[in-house]
């Protein structure tokens, strides 16, 4: 059985503990009525680990295995670890650093305890990105990240009594290294990589423009 992931929708981390990800029912629920109007439907569900391996964790696993009981027996995962520090990549590339993608299940072993089962995955490159696609990586992704940051600021500084407490300024300071954390790990890597497909298409239209002629 094969299935083609044509589209995904982003939504909030509901549980933001660094260690586990769970996805909010009610946006799960959106994203359903979204692909059924469209014909289509959902099919897996994607997250990332930031700083450690691509393999699941048994939390990852337990979900994933929910998703098959309730959602879709076909029902897959995908991790994406990146910002993982690999030393031998650096004798070939100017980083060490390396991103990893993993596709899998949920089965149980012969103990009957959860184990995850790693599926074949088949990454089809586009020529460009559609309107689309394009907005949800160069906003929509930027700004969920923002507000979910700009919540848990409010959430903490609802609790101070002043602008002006060790607190506050604490907790301020939190907030703008965070959100210079992300426009640095985020913002301006992909603003470079919006450019470098600007270059390259640029170059294209130049060379589609000379052989016409």
């Amino acid at each position: 059985m094969e299935a083609t992931v044509n589209g995904c929708v982003f939504t909030t981390r509901k549980d933001k503990q660094k260690d586990r990800v769970e996805i909010d029912p009610q946006q799960l629920s959106e994203a359903m009525i979204k692909a059924e109007n469209s014909g289509q439907r959902v099919i897996g569900w994607a997250h990332s680990h930031p700083n450690i391996t691509v393999f699941p964790s048994h939390v990852d696993v337990g979900t994933q295995h929910n998703q098959q009981l309730y959602a879709d027996p076909l029902f897959f995962g995908l991790i994406i670890s990146c910002f993982n520090s690999d030393s031998e990549l650096s004798q070939f590339f100017k980083s060490n650093q390396r991103v990893q993608l993993t596709c899998f299940q949920a089965e149980k072993d012969e103990m009957g305890q959860l184990i995850s089962q790693q599926i074949p995955l088949f990454v089809i490159p586009v020529p460009s990105l559609d309107k689309t696609a394009l907005t949800q990586v160069s906003k929509d992704i930027l700004q969920m990240l923002f507000d979910e940051q700009l919540e848990a600021f409010n959430a903490v500084h609802s609790n101070t009594d002043s602008n002006f407490s060790p607190s506050f300024a604490y907790h301020s300071s939190i907030y703008t290294q965070n959100i210079s954390l992300m426009v640095d790990r985020f913002g301006v890597p992909l603003m470079a990589t919006l450019k470098d497909r600007l270059e390259r298409n640029e170059r294209l239209i130049q060379e589609l423009s000379a052989t016409e002629k």
